[in-house]
């Protein structure tokens, strides 16, 4: 018996799969930065590896939003897990890139280490996915301003309470 946690897979039987709805967690962040900056400033955003139904439903979340409540905001996306050099070459070279957001945990490290290095802090308005020692570090030293907060230890604990009930109890 399988419960998948965080990522659901098509091809595989599984007794249940628990995430965060990722559709909501990209509007949430949307929010937040939209509420955060002014005028035709633009928000670069880390969405990831598009194949990955996680990070898609994040980012078209994020979009929707945007788009919904008509925000002046341009839109300028990075694809990818190995992006560090792109994210750096775009806050180098696009001084209207205020916002800045990631779907994913290891993409919002890599925003969070180049905004520290290119002494950005303070000047750009980043939101995080998930919290980790390293986030939570970030968010101390205010390079990482928000962070969403998906709660995978919970899900990893409801993943194993259903296992267990299945396995102790056939329930």
């Amino acid at each position: 018996p399988i419960v998948l946690v965080s990522e659901e897979a098509t091809n595989i039987k599984c007794l249940s799969c628990i995430q965060s709805n990722h559709t909501t967690d990209g509007r949430l962040a949307a929010e937040l930065l939209s509420s955060q900056l002014r005028g035709k400033e633009k928000i670069l955003i880390c969405a990831g590896d598009m194949l990955l139904p996680s990070n898609r439903l994040n980012a078209e979340g994020f979009e929707a939003y945007l788009k919904e409540n008509q925000c002046s905001c341009g839109l300028v996306e990075i694809y990818g897990v190995d992006v560090y050099s792109q994210i750096v070459s775009c806050l180098k070279t696009d001084p209207d890139i205020k916002g800045l957001y990631s779907v994913n945990a290891r993409c919002s490290l890599l925003l969070a280490r180049a905004v520290e290095e290119l002494g950005l802090a303070g000047q750009v308005q980043l939101v995080g996915t998930d919290l980790f020692p390293e986030s939570a570090e970030y968010m101390q030293k205010g390079v990482i301003c928000n962070i969403i907060h998906k709660g995978v230890e919970h899900h990893a604990r409801q993943g194993m309470r259903i296992l267990l009930n299945y396995l102790a109890k056939n329930e």
